[in-house]
């Protein structure tokens, strides 16, 4: 009757119809428009793009594929090849490209990399965690 998402005990609430009346319709209401509210939050947050991503390479690329991705992404992103209504978007993915290549490039840079992602953090986490060390 009422989706999964919905927790159990509000469903029951919901489905056993003595229970909805008066203000108690009110409160029920406002828990589903809240709960809706959250989770299209949740799901409507850009997905942060790894960088292999960026790159356009697989994960298990090699250090070659990789720097031949970098330079393919560089001369189409490089600023001083786009106009100047481009370039302020073309600078934030250029800068995007190095890191990505500065990170994958570097054989303990990547493993560490590696191991963040298979901790569930992202390229951003990664990043503010290496200039904290810094």
């Amino acid at each position: 009757m009422f989706p999964r998402l919905y927790s159990s005990s509000l469903r029951q609430l919901i489905g056993s119809g003595n229970f909805i009346r008066g203000n108690n319709k009110n409160i029920i209401s406002s828990q589903i428009k809240s709960f809706n509210q959250t989770r299209f939050l949740s799901t409507s947050r850009k997905k942060k793009e790894t960088y292999y991503e960026i790159l356009e390479v697989s994960p298990n690329a090699t250090t070659k594929e990789i720097k031949d991705a970098f330079k393919k992404q560089a001369l189409k992103w490089h600023p001083d090849t786009k106009q100047e209504s481009e370039k302020k978007a073309a600078t934030e993915k250029f800068t995007k490209i190095s890191e990505a290549y500065q990170t994958l490039a570097n054989d303990s840079k990547r493993r560490s990399y590696d191991e963040s992602l298979r901790l569930g953090y992202s390229s951003s986490d990664y990043q503010q965690a290496q200039q904290q060390a810094q």
